[in-house]
């Protein structure tokens, strides 16, 4: 008796890479190449040859297996019909295996995604990453010598504690860096307490008493992340502004035309100005 066809999902016939990270790890002292998902919805790595990268970049969403693996096996290739049979079957093992690994765009990233986002509800808070090693240094600075309470709910008090103590502490004593001018966002990529405490304290001490911004841009591919980030921004947004969510090309061609209207605009009223010099008009009435 023999056996069905596989069936292969669309999204792994026309793969779609979301963004990974890759990372040398060597194994029986050959050189292969972990893929780690950056947002961590599955902590397993995937090890692939080095050589899988190549054709790892092709999987942009638009080229078929089939397409792909054309694009791979050159034209003079002895056989090349049987050639790209072959290589578009490794192509879609690949695909399938980036999927469970939820390193492909589509419903088994989805699938993760919303679980996630269950687990994130049903907890009330986001997991335990570089708050645990605040925490802990916060605890070290005390002396160590309290251990944290039994009870997970006086645990997470205690916890808090410790890590708000130690930030306000942190603000307190940091110095201002007194910039010229206003201070308009922080970039953090990485949060790493331990080693930059004091310094995104310096940053963040500039930020009290800045004006609330006009809009907030995100840029994202997820329904899930657009949720969380519009819920932590609006806050700090003025009143009767909006919090924008496009994706992420647009965000960033935002960002470029809001810098260059930014430019734009000063080099407007600085020639504004010489006009108003040169005809004995008032530029502060100009402004207005």
């Amino acid at each position: 008796m023999s056996e069905e066809p596989k069936t292969i999902l669309p999204h792994v016939i026309t793969p779609h890479a979301r963004p990974v990270q890759p990372m040398p790890v060597q194994k029986e002292g050959k050189q292969f190449v972990a893929l780690r998902d950056p947002s961590m919805l599955i902590q397993q790595t995937m090890v692939v040859q080095p050589q899988a990268l190549g054709v790892i970049q092709l999987f942009d969403g638009e080229l078929s297996s089939t397409e792909i693996a054309a694009r791979i096996v050159a034209e003079e290739t002895p056989e090349r019909d049987s050639v790209l049979i072959q290589a578009k079957d490794q192509i879609e093992k690949l695909a399938e295996q980036m999927d469970q690994f939820g390193l492909l765009w589509g419903p088994t990233f989805d699938g993760y995604e919303k679980q996630m986002a269950e687990n994130l509800h049903k907890a009330g808070a986001f997991p335990i990453q570089a708050s645990a090693s605040l925490v802990q240094l916060a605890h070290q600075a005390q002396g160590g010598d309290s251990k944290p309470p039994e009870d997970v709910e006086a645990q997470k008090v205690w916890g808090k504690e410790l890590a708000v103590g130690m930030l306000e502490g942190w603000l307190q004593s940091a110095e201002d860096p007194e910039f010229d001018s206003p201070v308009i966002g922080l970039v953090v990529p990485h949060l790493d307490y331990v080693r930059g405490g004091e310094v995104y304290a310096s940053g963040y001490r500039a930020w009290v008493g800045a004006k609330k911004p006009d809009r907030v841009v995100i840029g994202t591919d997820s329904p899930y992340a657009a949720e969380v980030l519009r819920d932590l921004y609006e806050p700090f947004v003025r009143t009767g502004r909006s919090v924008m969510i496009m994706d992420v090309p647009a965000a960033e061609i935002t960002k470029y035309a809001a810098n260059a209207m930014l430019a734009t605009r000063i080099s407007f009223m600085i020639s504004i100005a010489r006009l108003c010099e040169l005809t004995g008009a008032y530029v502060g009435a100009v402004l207005r």
